[in-house]
């Protein structure tokens, strides 16, 4: 997790601890859905496409996310 700092301007402090989030969540979700982007998608209440842009953003494969420890 990302610790907000001063010294960094608001919007672009605020893009990286969103940023943080996101890929996090996204990591979590698929790990917990197993890789099924659809159903994940679903839980998330975003649609399908929408993941897949994530999932894109962060370069993450679904598959590889449900085998994580």
């Amino acid at each position: 997790v990302h610790h907000v700092e001063t010294q960094t301007a608001y919007k672009q402090q605020k893009a990286l601890m969103n940023a943080a989030f996101e890929e996090k969540y996204v990591r979590l979700m698929l790990k917990e859905y197993r890789g099924n982007v659809s159903a994940a998608a679903r839980q998330a209440g975003i649609d399908r496409m929408s993941l897949h842009k994530i999932l894109g953003r962060y370069n993450l494969d679904p598959q590889q996310l449900a085998r994580e420890e």
